[in-house]
């Protein structure tokens, strides 16, 4: 996903997002992207996986920020 926000294929980046099942974080990222309201709290993700989505939604974030 960081290689389509690198070459700015944001179109692209929705497709994959919509079938992303993998983490929490993907969902919350394409209604951003879709200009719409987010809303998360503290039980938004899963206390099993959030390291695992918290590094996930950094590499995103680090991504963005770069590019």
């Amino acid at each position: 996903m960081t290689h389509l926000i690198e070459e700015n294929k944001f179109e692209e980046l929705k497709k994959v997002l919509a079938n992303s099942t993998e983490y929490k974080v993907h969902t919350y990222l394409l209604d951003v992207l879709n200009d719409k309201t987010v809303e998360i709290d503290g039980e938004s993700f899963s206390a099993e996986r959030y390291q695992e989505e918290f590094l996930e939604g950094l590499q995103i974030f680090e991504a963005l920020i770069k590019y």
